[in-house]
């Protein structure tokens, strides 16, 4: 689940989008084992829940935005670098 407080009336993309790389980087990838059977957004302020079950989502969806998190990552590691910041 992820708790937004927002003035947003319906879902934001963003939003959906955010969820999803931290469903592909911890569970997709096996970083936590814990079964995940929904992927919820709660928006306080408005008092609406958006959700979806996982396995509704095409597996495909997983495999991209674990790609693009992937690609952004090691694009971020090379900016750092040319920065002159050392990554542990």
């Amino acid at each position: 689940m992820d708790l937004k407080v927002s003035n947003a009336q319906s879902m934001q993309i963003y939003w959906v989008r955010q969820l999803l790389v931290y469903y592909a980087l911890g569970f997709y990838n096996h970083f936590n084992d814990e079964k995940i059977n929904s992927l919820m957004i709660f928006n306080a302020r408005t008092d609406t829940v958006y959700f979806v079950k996982i396995a509704d989502i095409d597996e495909s969806v997983f495999e991209f935005v674990n790609n693009a998190a992937e690609k952004q990552s090691k694009k971020n590691e090379q900016v750092l670098k040319l920065l002159g910041i050392k990554l542990k």
